[in-house]
C-alpha cells in the first residue's frame, strides 16, 4: 500500500523504505536511522535525522514540500548504483557523502556542514554552500568530472576541488568564501556566474572558465591566485555560443599557462594587480574566436611561447616580451603597443593573420622568422630584422 502519517509529530527510532510504492509523511518526523532504497518517500512534514543518526539512500525518490535536515553529528550517505531523485529541500548541518550514479530532481541542497563528492557523478538540484560550510570533491579522475547543479549555485563557504575535475554548473552570485584547487585537479565554471569568492590553485591545479553552454557571462570579482605550475584556461570544451569572462578583482597570479579557446572573450582591464599577475606566465596559446584584452601595465617578463592560431583579436596592451622562443601567428589579429622580440634559435612562423600595433617586432640575431603559406597577411607594425626573415 501507500501509507500516510498525518500526526502532528512522529518520533521514529528507525524508518526503512525498501520496496516500491509511496510513503507519505505529513507529520514532523525525527529519526536516528533512515533508509531509502526503493519507491518514493514524500510528504509535507519536516524530517530530521538526529545527531548521531544516519540516513542511507541507495535508490528511490525523496519528494515533498517539507525539508529533510541532517543534524550536526548525523550523516547522509548517497551511494550505490540506483536511480535517485531529490524533489524536496535538504538542509545539511552534518556530513553528506555522495557516490555512484547522478542525483537528479528539482529539489535544493543547503549545505551548512560538510558535503563530499567521492566520484565523477553529477548533482542536478540547486546548491547553496553557506558560510562556514565545505563542499569538496575528493575522488574521481575522469575527464568529464562531476558537475554540481544545473540550476543555481551560490558559495559563501569553502569549495575544494582536490581530485579530477569539479564543474560548477549552476548560475548564481557568490557572497564570499573561497574556491581551492589542489595539485593535478581542475575547477571549471560552466554557466554564467559572479564569483565574489577568492580562487586559489596550488601545484599544477587549473581553473577553467566556460566548461560548456552558450551565452555565459562570468565575472571574476574575488581574488585570483594560480600557482606558477598551474594554468588558467577558457572553455575546456568548445562553446556552442558566445561567452565572456571579465576579471575585476585582485589578481595575484594567473599561473604559468594561459590557454584561450572557443567563443569566449576575456577581459583583464577591470582587474588590479596587473603588474605582477603575469610574472610566472611562460606560455600563451590563443585559439579563441573572440578577443583577449590585457590591461595597460601588465608585464610578461618570462613569456617564451606565444601562439595565435584562431580568429579574434589578442591585445597585449603595452606588455613587452624580450625572449620568445616560439612565436606563431596563423589567424586573427595580434596587437599592442609593447615590443616583441624573437629569440635566437627559436621556432617562429607567420602564415596568416594581421600583425598590428605601434610596438616593434624584432627578429634577434640568430633567429629566423618564416613568413609563408598562402594565407592573407597584413603587417601594421614595425619589424626590425637582426637575424633572418624568409618570405
Amino acid at each position: 500500500g501507500s501509507p500516510t502519517i498525518t500526526a502532528a509529530s512522529f518520533d521514529a527510532g528507525s524508518i526503512s523504505k525498501t520496496a516500491a510504492g509511496t510513503v507519505t509523511l505529513d507529520a514532523t518526523t525525527t529519526t536516528s536511522a533512515l533508509t531509502l532504497s526503493s519507491g518514493t518517500l514524500q510528504g509535507s512534514g519536516n524530517i530530521t535525522v538526529n545527531t548521531g543518526g544516519a540516513f542511507t539512500w541507495t535508490s528511490g525518490t525523496l519528494s515533498g514540500t517539507g525539508s529533510l535536515t541532517v543534524n550536526s553529528g548525523a550523516t547522509l550517505a548517497i551511494s550505490t548504483a540506483g536511480n535517485k531523485a531529490l524533489n524536496r529541500p535538504i538542509v545539511n548541518n552534518g556530513t553528506i557523502t555522495f557516490a555512484d550514479d547522478p542525483l537528479g530532481g528539482t529539489g535544493t541542497i543547503q549545505n551548512n556542514g560538510l558535503f563530499q563528492i567521492l566520484n565523477d557523478f553529477s548533482i542536478t538540484p540547486s546548491f547553496t554552500n553557506a558560510s562556514g560550510a565545505t563542499l569538496e570533491k575528493i575522488g574521481g579522475t575522469g575527464a568529464a568530472g562531476a558537475t554540481v547543479s544545473s540550476g543555481t549555485f551560490t558559495n559563501a563557504g569553502t569549495v575544494n576541488a582536490n581530485s579530477g575535475k569539479l564543474v560548477i554548473g549552476g548560475t548564481g552570485t557568490d557572497t564570499g568564501g573561497v574556491y581551492n584547487v589542489g595539485t593535478g585537479a581542475k575547477l571549471a565554471f560552466g554557466a554564467s556566474h559572479t564569483i565574489n569568492s577568492n580562487i586559489a590553485a596550488s601545484g599544477t591545479g587549473e581553473v577553467v572558465f566556460g566548461n560548456g553552454g552558450a551565452g555565459m557571462v562570468i565575472g571574476v570579482a574575488g581574488g585570483y591566485n594560480v600557482a606558477s605550475a598551474g594554468a588558467t584556461r577558457t572553455n575546456y570544451t568548445v562553446l556552442s555560443g558566445l561567452g565572456e569572462v571579465n576579471f575585476t578583482g585582485a589578481l595575484t597570479n594567473i599561473g604559468g599557462t594561459f590557454d584561450h579557446q572557443g567563443q569566449v572573450a576575456v577581459d583583464f582591464t577591470g582587474a588590479s594587480g596587473e603588474a605582477s599577475a603575469f610574472a610566472n606566465l611562460t606560455s600563451m596559446t590563443l585559439n579563441a574566436q573572440r578577443t583577449l584584452t590585457l590591461k595597460s601595465g601588465a608585464l610578461l617578463p618570462i613569456l617564451t611561447s606565444l601562439v595565435k592560431t584562431s580568429s579574434g583579436t589578442a591585445d597585449l596592451a603595452d606588455a613587452s616580451v624580450s625572449g620568445l622562443t616560439t612565436f606563431t601567428l596563423s589567424s586573427g589579429t595580434l596587437t599592442g603597443t609593447g615590443n616583441l622580440a624573437l629569440a635566437s634559435g627559436g621556432t617562429h612562423s607567420y602564415t596568416a593573420g594581421t600583425l598590428s600595433g605601434t610596438g616593434s617586432l624584432t627578429v634577434n640575431s640568430g633567429a629566423t622568422l618564416a613568413i609563408s603559406t598562402g594565407g592573407n597577411k597584413a603587417l601594421n607594425r614595425p619589424i626590425v630584422n637582426n637575424g633572418t626573415v624568409t618570405f
